[in-house]
């Protein structure tokens, strides 16, 4: 069984590394992320584990989004794919069932391009340069970028130059009032139109960091994050870091 499970790892790196070649997986965890981790953005059934691998790197080849491919053996005739993501939070959001197996891609941070923060409106002495000081951990609200109680609150980040869009990580606060952080709408604007990279419905929880992934290399030189608020609510936007990285 052992060596049966090292040919089929080694079989599915080779088919990665076909279909994928900008793109590097490792194999992650044993078991799957929670319901709660991360947005789907593609998924297939297939009769194996390694077709239906086959099928999820096969899509993985045209979207930037796809940072992992999880699959799970539903029976012993019905295998699942599911590629990752839209969003995702990144920390130990996994579940137990060994049925399922995780591949993430090799992380490919380079250069965080965040280099100005602008808020709506301030709440008390944290300014929108809170958001791009550098300081990813925030115990105290004069270290956050916060907003006032308002209609639709955003932050605004001015990036270092035009860039492709990848990925931005967000930073929730440490102390409390992880909460606020709910149907946030994630936009790159660029030449004055405003493309829409992602949606989280939420809530974060305090302390939570989440990636946000763009599809197709939206150019731009500023990337808002906004918070919809329901009709007749309004809300705080209070966050500790926002980094933000273009496609390699």
């Amino acid at each position: 069984m052992l060596l049966k499970c090292v040919a089929l790892f080694f079989a599915i790196q080779q088919a990665i590394s076909q279909q994928c070649s900008r793109k590097e997986f490792h194999l992650k965890f044993k078991g799957k992320l929670s319901a709660d981790a991360y947005q789907t953005i593609f998924s297939a059934n297939g009769t194996s584990f390694g077709n239906a691998m086959h099928k999820c790197i096969k899509f993985c080849h045209d979207d930037q989004r796809c940072i992992g491919v999880e699959v799970c053996e539903m029976n012993v005739e019905l295998f699942t794919c599911r590629a990752c993501c839209e969003w995702m939070k990144l920390g130990n959001y996994t579940e137990t069932q060994p049925g399922c197996k995780y591949l993430e891609m090799v992380d490919e941070k380079g250069e965080n391009l965040a280099a100005t923060g602008k808020l709506s409106t301030i709440y008390g002495p944290s300014p929108g340069s809170n958001a791009v000081d550098g300081i990813t951990f925030c115990s105290m609200a004069g270290t956050l970028a916060h907003t006032d109680s308002e209609r639709a609150p955003w932050l605004r980040i001015g990036l270092k130059r035009k860039v492709a869009v990848w990925k931005v990580v967000v930073y929730n606060r440490e102390h409390c009032c992880g909460d606020r952080l709910h149907d946030v709408s994630m936009n790159v604007t660029g030449n004055g139109i405003n493309h829409l990279c992602a949606f989280y419905p939420g809530p974060a929880a305090t302390g939570d960091r989440t990636l946000f992934l763009c599809k197709g290399g939206i150019i731009g030189d500023t990337v808002t994050i906004t918070i919809q608020a329901k009709e007749g609510q309004t809300e705080y936007l209070n966050l500790c870091e926002v980094e933000v990285y273009a496609y390699p």
